[in-house]
């Protein structure tokens, strides 16, 4: 006797993301502004775009650092003052590697081991959120900073994937 259900066809069809999609501020992300990478980088020097579907508004910025301690800076408005959580969705691929994230010069806790985010996977490409810690900030803008690691020896061929960020206030 088998209790398993039948795989249908509708089960394994293609999913395919609609064109210019966009972050909705609902559900888990209520009370957040979104920001594309490539509208609050701060110097687009050694940056790139890559064009596809499954980028949030068909684009993703494209980081090439070049050395360990190489920085990527964003500038990330705060419409009002609180307590509020930073969220990155960035890209997941075999060529990406860790970053420290800063946010006006501190350390601001996101994710992994003392605050390292790691976004290499083997063999395949995602796309992934990673969160800071809740932190309060005041109003006006703020620079997140991503700092590259130089954890690959084979880094000349390193590519750091950013989509887009959520400044999403705490209730």
């Amino acid at each position: 006797k088998d209790d398993h259900t039948d795989i249908t066809s509708e089960d394994v069809r293609n999913l395919v993301l609609p064109p210019n999609w966009e972050p909705a501020a609902r559900f888990g992300a209520s009370h957040a502004d979104f920001y594309q990478a490539e509208d609050v980088v701060v110097d687009q020097n050694n940056t790139d775009f890559l064009a596809n579907s499954m980028w949030a508004k068909d684009r993703l910025l494209v980081w090439n650092p070049a050395n360990a301690n190489d920085e990527l800076a964003f500038k990330l408005p705060v419409l009002q003052a609180g307590k509020y959580v930073i969220r990155m969705t960035a890209a997941h691929t075999p060529r990406s590697g860790k970053l420290s994230i800063r946010l006006d010069g501190k350390e601001i806790g996101f994710g992994g081991e003392e605050g390292i985010v790691d976004l290499r996977v083997p063999y395949r490409t995602m796309a992934r959120t990673v969160s800071s810690e809740s932190i309060q900030l005041s109003q006006g803008d703020h620079v997140l900073s991503l700092h590259y690691r130089g954890d690959r020896p084979d880094s000349k061929d390193q590519q750091i994937g950013i989509d887009f960020f959520w400044v999403q206030k705490q209730q």
